[in-house]
């Protein structure tokens, strides 16, 4: 099918503190009309974009998680604003996102990992957010570690290091305690990578 036609038609600046926000029409072709303009207007968040990674230990069969609060949780006045994640931050301009991914493990976790291996890159929200994030598994064992993590204070972060072995994240996933995407994504993929996983208890969610 032959994508219709579209362009911006105007911008305007709503918001540019941390993040941009901005206030966009769009003037597109329909799917069915290609040659029937339409126009649709939508803020759009500019949030630059993030890489997070999922560390395993196969040796004790171990990953890296990370829990902070979150301050949307908060608003929504849910009774657990920790949310356990996959440990994640944004790509600084100039780096690459596995430099800035290497430099979030060793920031939020503590340790200095290996044999990062990269996941294909997915758009967090793609309906308001501009953000692009690039996901990545990696190794580590306890000899890596480099300091006890929980992220740059000057930044506000305040995070808690979680080491769990990876029957009881798939729990957590099987119970609906892991709400974090990136997290989600990246056990996913790890367990699609070691199909030898046969006590990891998802055959019981269907």
């Amino acid at each position: 099918m032959t994508k219709p036609k579209h362009r911006i038609v105007s911008r305007n600046l709503i918001c540019d503190n941390w993040v941009r926000l901005e206030e966009l029409t769009i003037e597109a072709g329909r799917l069915n009309d290609p040659e029937k303009l339409h126009s649709v207007t939508r803020f759009v968040h500019h949030h630059g974009s993030g890489a997070c990674v999922l560390p395993y230990d196969a040796e004790r069969d171990c990953v890296l998680l990370v829990r902070q609060l979150r301050a949307p949780l908060v608003w929504l006045n849910l009774d657990d604003c920790w949310l356990i994640e996959a440990a994640a931050g944004l790509v600084d301009e100039g780096e690459t996102p596995k430099e800035a991914i290497q430099r979030e493990t060793v920031e939020e976790l503590g340790y200095r990992c290996h044999s990062f291996v990269p996941l294909p890159m997915y758009f967090s929200s793609p309906g308001s957010v501009t953000e692009q994030v690039f996901p990545f598994l990696a190794r580590y064992s306890q000899t890596d570690k480099q300091n006890d993590g929980g992220g740059v204070a000057s930044e506000g972060e305040d995070i808690e290091v979680l080491e769990m072995s990876l029957v009881e994240l798939s729990r957590l996933f099987r119970d609906g305690k892991i709400q974090d995407s990136k997290l989600q994504l990246c056990l996913l993929a790890l367990l699609a990578m070691l199909p030898g996983k046969r006590e990891v208890p998802f055959a019981t969610m269907f």
